[in-house]
């Protein structure tokens, strides 16, 4: 776990022998720096990029479901890509009980990229958008175990969606 900050965990007290050097090494404790909020910017960019990709694999995974084509895009991605398929079919399947959580995460790391990157927060609010949709589509975990059930669920939920604006 890294951590951050002017004084180390490990340090606290006695040294080696202390408590805070055995409760460093029990959480995997890892002092990157002694800047306060290092750690939260790290804990941010790898968010980025871990729920980032499954955001991105969401939508495209449910996009290709709608198109007729998610048999062919699981073909491509085993054929080109099969780590990031696997990564992908995780993802995906394992993140609707805890995308409510992500939709705030999606928007603070959005602007974690837009204050300190100087990146726009587009990308990242898409992002809290897309875990915002598996969220009102799958609530509580009743569906979103497979792919293919993720992806009809989302469906389900824009088709639901545009019949009340119409």
């Amino acid at each position: 776990m890294p951590m951050s900050g002017p004084d180390k965990l490990v340090d606290f007290p006695g040294g080696a022998e202390g408590l805070g050097a055995r409760l460093s090494a029990v959480l995997g404790g890892k002092h990157i720096s002694p800047e306060i909020g290092a750690a939260s910017g790290l804990k941010m960019c790898f968010a980025s990029m871990s729920k980032g990709f499954t955001a991105i694999a969401t939508q495209s995974f449910t996009t290709a479901s709608r198109l007729g084509v998610l048999d062919n895009l699981r073909e491509e991605l085993s054929a080109r890509l099969p780590t990031h398929l696997q990564f992908a079919e995780k993802g995906v399947t394992t993140m609707p009980p805890k995308a409510y959580r992500w939709v705030r995460e999606m928007e603070e790391i959005s602007k974690t990229h837009s204050e300190e990157g100087g990146f726009g927060p587009e990308m990242f609010l898409g992002a809290a958008g897309v875990y915002k949709a598996v969220e009102d589509s799958l609530g509580k975990r009743k569906r979103g175990t497979t792919l293919e059930d993720v992806a009809a669920a989302v469906t389900e939920g824009f088709e639901t969606k545009k019949k009340k604006t119409d």
